[in-house]
């Protein structure tokens, strides 16, 4: 048997109205309804639920006290819900709903599938007689009115002894017809062992007969239309051997494929198929022990493997196909403890955290059916937000039945994960900022109610224990503790682990400017890089600076800048950088200063009196306002053989050096005769300027005059376009 579902549900309030008031939002949805025996079948179609089962009542169980009571409801065996409303549609408003089978003990409904084409409900179980007339385990209901279909009977013309019970039912993939099986040896009259085809346009029983030699407990269609995976307890179906689960055609008759399971054990009571794997559960003990799944590409059997101790009856995926729920009769799941129901990882096959066992003990799971849920979707609330729920059901102790401690037959459990926060949240902190380095740890479901524990670990998850107050983190500064955290609802649904740091930090950086304050030219000029270093856990956070000589603060001021990379200082002129840093729990380091000075412009030498011809002669000055003598060094050079003053190897470097035929210059120069004057200069940061100074001559006498370096006056333009082909004047390059 299983649980089928189509369509989108909105809201669920099973089998009765959910009643809420304004303010109160219950912990456990959906609606407390609880049957007073089995629920054997149910299905979901677009906004309505269809449950049937062994039960002729219904007890809601008020959840806003003081604003409703307990109503006991008899409903019969089958019912249906209207999922918008939570309104039943039975026999507490019979004029919008009439199930035909109102209490009658004789009826036992097995399954349950919905007829889109003809507007019906197909209902197959154990059963003579159906709302006062003669049915053989097989049934139509009109969906608009709950009202018996008079007009179809399938399995009719059976003698007396020959009884038909229905245990699960599956459509072809155009709905015209369905597949009917169960225990029976004929049906409508002909020879059919436990499996059927009706064709749903005239009821008619196709010639469709695999004829296998014992029950088919659980049917699944193959997404190609042309497969039909059967599982039960036979040996024998479409003319070959094939022990508890086969795959058969859906034409030629029925025949065997070629796909062998080998499966040995007692029945297969479960099929699911996921794309393109199919797990099987049952009651045996190969392959696997009760639970297998295999790959329908290559019939593989998957080494996936949860090993159950126990019989599964039923199984449901969630929204995305990443768990396996499997419900039944067991006791371990890989060596580990569950009652009856488990989650399973579809990817490795590992036991899931999620238990209810504390809420259902005992008895065995029979029916589950997933769906998403909207919670919050009744009138007093205003979202849209579709939750994982599951529906349990079958025979068990349930904690929330009417009477403690007794019979359940249904529960709902919402697979949303808790979420668990921590105060502070995780981060670094003061110590005048943290309550005694302490943290606290609150849960909370996703119904709003509260959470069942919450594990925790100071030891980044060596060994954990449960949650009971503030934990004690971090007593002095500095401290650095790791947080591994992880709530569990009372549902037993499980959050993922939180994995956090929490730092109590008192120390406040430090910054430091690379290069320290200095003066920079063309050959050592670097944008300013600022490190900042934390001793005390927590780790830098930002560093502030300005460049106008204003003092950075906290708020930031208006004038100063975040540091994000490397400050070009931009033109030539003196900078007062100042700076701080902050580190993540908020300490400040009292502001730093550095001095730039940015030169970039070679010296200018002024030479005096200038090149030219004269008459006599005569003594020439040099002079140069940013190339002084430092600590008794000239820092003009000279020749006058026209060889080069300065060594090429060096030219490069922060102090270059004369050539061997250079003189410093430390008095005027004397010149008597032809001289080509050249000449080098640097100033403090290694700017350098080289070339001619000028050609003398002695012919004429030629005023006095006063030139910018390299100048010559028109008298000498002949001379010096002759001494350009050997010589040159150049700046180094910026």
């Amino acid at each position: 048997m299983k649980l089928r579902y189509a369509g989108l549900m909105l809201w669920l309030g099973l089998l009765s109205t959910q009643l809420l008031h304004a303010g109160s939002l219950p912990e456990v949805p959906p609606a407390p309804v609880y049957p007073n025996g089995p629920v054997t079948a149910a299905i979901i179609d677009q906004q309505e639920i269809y449950v049937a089962g062994g039960f002729s009542a219904v007890t809601y169980r008020c959840q806003a006290q003081g604003f409703c009571t307990d109503t006991v409801l008899g409903v019969g065996s089958l019912i249906a819900n209207d999922l918008r409303s939570g309104a039943i549609k039975s026999a507490a408003n019979l004029e919008r709903w009439k199930s035909p089978v109102l209490i009658d003990e004789s009826v036992v409904i097995n399954t349950l599938e919905v007829d889109h084409n003809r507007g019906w409900l197909i209902v197959g179980g154990s059963f003579q007689t159906f709302g006062g007339l003669a049915r053989n385990g097989l049934a139509a209901i009109r969906l608009d009115t709950g009202a018996l279909v008079a007009s179809w009977n399938p399995s009719t013309g059976n003698s007396s002894s020959e009884p038909v019970t229905v245990n699960d039912l599956e459509w072809s993939a155009d709905g015209q017809t369905l597949y009917v099986a169960g225990n029976f040896i004929r049906f409508a009259g002909l020879p059919r062992q436990h499996l059927a085809a009706v064709d749903m346009s005239d009821g008619s029983v196709t010639a469709w007969n695999p004829q296998p030699d014992g029950p088919v407990h659980v049917l699944a269609r193959d997404a190609d239309g042309a497969t039909l995976y059967a599982g039960g307890s036979f040996g024998v179906i479409g003319g070959q051997q094939r022990r508890l689960l086969a795959s058969i055609t859906l034409y030629n008759q029925g025949l065997a494929q070629a796909w062998e399971p080998q499966l040995a054990g007692t029945a297969v009571y479960a099929l699911l198929r996921d794309g393109n794997r199919l797990y099987v559960g049952g009651q045996f003990t190969t392959p696997r022990n009760n639970l297998a799944a295999f790959d329908l590409t290559t019939h593989a059997l998957l080494p996936w493997n949860p090993d159950i101790n126990g019989r599964i009856n039923t199984l449901a995926l969630n929204g995305d196909g990443s768990r396996l729920f499997a419900g039944g009769s067991y006791t371990q799941v890989g060596g580990q403890s569950r009652n009856n129901l488990a989650m399973i990882s579809t990817a490795d096959a590992v036991l899931q955290a999620w238990d209810p066992s504390a809420s259902m003990t005992g008895g065995e799971v029979k029916q589950l059916l997933f769906h998403k849920m909207n919670y919050f979707a009744a009138p007093i609330f205003n979202a849209d937000e579709y939750l994982d729920h599951l529906l349990v059901m079958g025979s068990f102790f349930g904690v929330g039945a009417p009477v403690p401690n007794s019979l359940d037959y249904y529960q709902g459990y919402m697979l949303e994960p808790p979420k668990t926060v921590a105060s502070p949240l995780t981060g670094a902190f003061q110590s005048a900022a943290w309550n005694n380095g302490q943290i606290a740890l609150s849960c909370t479901s996703y119904t709003g109610g509260i959470c069942a524990k919450i594990s925790y670990s100071l030891d980044e998850g060596v060994s954990f224990q449960d949650y009971a107050g503030p934990i004690s983190a971090c007593g002095v500064s500095p401290c650095t503790q790791h947080l591994r955290y992880r709530g569990i609802d009372v549902e037993g649904n499980s959050e993922a682990l939180h994995d956090e740091v929490f730092v109590r930090d008192d120390e406040p950086p430090v910054t430091v400017a690379d290069p320290h304050g200095l003066a920079m030219g063309v050959k050592n000029y670097q944008p300013i890089a600022l490190n900042c270093t934390d001793s005390g856990d927590a780790g830098c956070d930002k560093i502030y600076y300005t460049v106008d000589g204003s003092e950075p603060t906290l708020p930031p001021g208006a004038t100063q800048k975040l540091y994000d990379q490397a400050i070009d200082l931009g033109g030539d002129q003196v900078y007062t950088l100042k700076f701080m840093a902050v580190d993540k729990a908020g300490n400040a380091e009292i502001p730093h200063s550095e001095i730039y000075t940015i030169d970039r412009v070679p010296p200018e030498v002024i030479v005096a009196p200038g090149a030219g011809v004269y008459s006599a002669p005569i003594t020439v000055e040099l002079r140069c306002a940013d190339c002084q003598q430092v600590n008794g060094l000239p820092r003009i050079y000279y020749t006058v053989d026209g060889t080069a003053p300065f060594d090429p190897l060096t030219m490069d470097s922060l102090t270059p050096q004369p050539s061997d035929t250079a003189i410093p210059y430390t008095t005027p120069i004397l010149i008597s005769n032809a001289t080509l004057l050249r000449l080098m200069s640097f100033d403090d940061v290694g700017n350098v300027t080289e070339g001619m100074g000028g050609i003398y001559t002695f012919i004429d006498t030629q005023p006095e005059r006063r030139v910018g370096f390299g100048a010559a006056s028109e008298g000498m333009l002949a001379l010096l376009a002759a001494a350009v082909v050997m010589l040159r004047r150049r700046r180094l390059p910026a």
